[in-house]
C-alpha cells in the first residue's frame, strides 16, 4: 500500500472513530457526576469502553505521525465544525429527551399527590418547569441537529 493511501485510510478512520469517543467523553469522562450515577459494574464498563476509544485513536495518531503527519481534526475545518456541532446536537437532544421522561413520570404521580395541596403544588411547578424547558431547548435542539447534518 502506497504511503498517501495509507495516510488517507488512516486520518478517515481517527474521524470515523473520534466523534463518537468525544461525543461519550464530553458527557461521561469530564462530567465525572454522570459516570458516577451508572452501577459500577456498567461504569466499569463505560470507563472501559472510553480507554479503549482513547487508546484506538491514539493508535491511529502515532501511526499517522509515524508517516510525518500531524493528526490534527482541527486540519479538517468542515470536520472541525462538524464534530462541534455534533457533540452539541446529542447533548440537546438527550436533554430534552430525558427532560419529556420526566415529565412523564412526575404526570403519573398526579393522583396521589393531589390528595396533599401543598404537595400537589410542588408537582405542578416542578411539571410546569419541565415543560418550560423542553420548549425552549427543543428549537435549540432542532437547530444544533440540523447544523451538524448541514456541517
Amino acid at each position: 500500500m502506497d504511503k498517501a493511501l495509507r495516510i488517507e485510510l488512516l486520518r478517515r478512520w481517527l474521524l470515523v472513530v473520534f466523534p463518537g469517543y468525544l461525543r461519550y467523553l464530553s458527557m461521561l469522562d469530564k462530567n465525572r457526576v454522570w459516570l458516577d450515577r451508572f452501577p459500577l459494574d456498567r461504569r466499569t464498563l463505560v470507563q472501559r469502553v472510553l480507554d479503549e476509544e482513547t487508546a484506538y485513536c491514539q493508535r491511529l495518531a502515532d501511526e499517522l505521525e509515524a508517516l510525518g503527519e500531524y493528526p490534527e481534526l482541527a486540519s479538517y475545518p468542515e470536520d472541525a465544525g462538524r464534530l462541534n456541532y455534533l457533540e452539541m446536537a446529542v447533548a440537546l437532544q438527550k436533554t430534552v429527551e430525558r427532560l419529556e421522561i420526566n415529565v412523564r413520570r412526575l404526570s403519573a404521580d398526579r393522583a396521589e399527590a393531589a390528595q396533599d395541596q401543598a404537595l400537589a403544588e410542588l408537582l405542578e411547578d416542578g411539571i410546569a418547569l419541565l415543560q418550560r424547558h423542553i420548549e425552549e431547548l427543543k428549537p435549540f435542539a432542532l437547530q444544533w441537529s440540523s447544523n451538524a447534518s448541514a456541517s
